[in-house]
């Protein structure tokens, strides 16, 4: 089954969650039990082998999307939605290191609000800052990194003010 082919809008999308765009409400996810055991044989999703076994990871049900942070299941704050590229394309790895935590609190975001070209973004900073010898700071990071408006609202405020043909 491609990416694309399973696109039904949730029957309960949380109140905090209404604004969300149907770009990102209809996708449901394709991981099943057998992909994810196929994914962690040729995947890590933690830094060390040691800590592979601290972490499970669990497919969504047909209701979860990514955008969702503990808002269907409040009492339980043990888990986070990640996108399966993060950790086989981008090299994220859980535990997220101090700076990671740190982006992600000065953003005000969960990690799968964050699009995964910005973990990417983070990911060549921490690795241009090792290479060089110098100390993280979220200073200089947030220097080059801007957060922006979705492209969604972008496209329709841009749509609103453009003139009239």
């Amino acid at each position: 089954m491609a990416r694309g082919d399973v696109n039904i809008r949730p029957s309960t999308v949380p109140e905090d969650m209404d604004w969300v765009d149907d770009l990102v409400l209809l996708p449901q996810s394709v991981m099943d039990e057998e992909l994810i055991a196929k994914f962690r044989e040729s995947h890590a999703v933690c830094g060390t082998v040691s800590e592979e076994s601290q972490y499970e990871l669990v497919p969504p049900n047909s209701e979860e999307r990514v955008c969702y942070y503990n808002l269907l299941y409040p009492e339980e704050r043990h888990f986070i939605y990640m996108y399966e590229c993060l950790f086989s394309k981008l090299g994220v790895r859980v535990p997220f290191t101090q700076f990671e935590q740190d982006v992600l609190y000065e953003c005000r975001v969960a990690p799968s609000q964050l699009h995964p070209n910005s973990w990417g973004f983070m990911k060549a900073f921490q690795t241009a800052c090792w290479y060089l010898h110098l100390d993280l700071s979220l200073r200089a990071f947030f220097y080059f990194f801007h957060l922006t408006q979705p492209f969604f609202l972008s496209k329709e405020i841009s749509m609103v003010f453009s003139p009239s043909s």
